[in-house]
């Protein structure tokens, strides 16, 4: 559950190194199980698929009680590829069958 308000970034990276990266809204701290149901399209070669892996992150914002500034903490991540032999492998699979379309899996998140 998450008590501040948060948001998270999706980055698309090949041979560990950042291609693109987005950001989703900003969910409030009044949704205390925020779902990120937003559509990120990247465009990759077919050569660099193998070697691409999504990384997803999510942060929490916690406002200063001192100052006006605020303070950003990842929550937790996941990364989604054919580097990983888990649920996490077969949700890539399934985006390579289905190009263009959407596939929707829930991914725990790793602290």
């Amino acid at each position: 559950m998450i008590s501040a308000d948060c948001y998270a970034t999706i980055s698309l990276l090949h041979r560990h190194q950042v291609i693109k990266k987005t950001r989703t809204s900003y969910h409030h701290a009044t949704d205390r199980n925020p779902v990120f149901n937003e559509t990120s399209v990247f465009n990759v070669s077919s050569n660099d698929l193998l070697t691409s892996y999504i990384r997803i992150v999510i942060y929490e914002i916690i406002p200063s009680t001192l100052t006006t500034t605020t303070k950003t903490f990842e929550i937790g991540h996941c990364l989604i590829g054919n580097h990983d032999r888990t649920q996490h492998m077969s949700h890539w699979q399934q985006m390579l069958r289905v190009l263009r379309r959407p596939v929707i899996v829930w991914h725990p998140l790793k602290l």
